[in-house]
């Protein structure tokens, strides 16, 4: 049975109500933020609790809120606005596809080089979420009109579905690593059959 420890206040005032979490690797920090606390109770020690605080409470229903953020603002929205509050500046794609850089930007420019350009009327269908601490798994499909060149196959004009599975790894709300598989066989025979 995992223990429960004190993490911080949610008023950020000493002695009033205090946050409970179980997960050994925060009580290790925030062990360390209240014997700070302790030490020097107003100043340094109410700044370091407010930051283990805020990356101790994301719960997993908040990790899944980014990640359907993401597919549905992001690639469905096509508003690439909000990539900075929702990808961290130290973000690595792990299944980058090449001549794209592992990070943010990356991201970015797949979306708007390939995604975008090869489908027209795309949209987002999560089937299922998974999470666990700070990663989240997600199985999805993109859907779409095939209207440009896509894994060297010209438009064809069809309705075509991409099935994804997705694994993310948030570090304090925001995107830290990316793994991705695309059927990519299924594609393929989609365009061309």
């Amino acid at each position: 049975m995992p223990r429960k420890h004190l993490c911080s206040t949610n008023d950020g005032k000493a002695g009033q109500t205090w946050t409970f979490i179980s997960n050994n690797l925060i009580l290790r920090n925030c062990l360390r933020c209240l014997k700070r606390f302790l030490r020097n109770p107003w100043k340094k020690a109410l700044i370091s609790l407010h930051w283990w605080f805020k990356s101790c409470t994301m719960t997993t229903e908040q990790n899944k809120a980014v990640i359907t953020r993401f597919n549905k603002e992001v690639i469905e929205g096509k508003d690439l606005s909000i990539m900075d509050e929702i990808f961290n500046p130290d973000f690595i794609n792990r299944t980058v596809r090449p001549g794209f850089s592992p990070g943010p930007e990356g991201m970015s420019r797949f979306l708007t080089d390939v995604l975008w350009k090869a489908f027209s009327e795309i949209h987002v269908d999560i089937h299922s979420q998974v999470a666990e601490g700070d990663m989240v798994s997600t199985r999805k499909t993109i859907g779409g009109k095939h209207i440009g060149n896509f894994a060297g196959i010209p438009a064809s004009g069809k309705p075509v579905k991409l099935r994804i599975m997705d694994m993310v790894r948030l570090k304090e709300g925001k995107y830290a690593e990316h793994w991705s598989v695309m059927d990519m066989h299924d594609v393929i025979k989609q365009i061309s059959g």
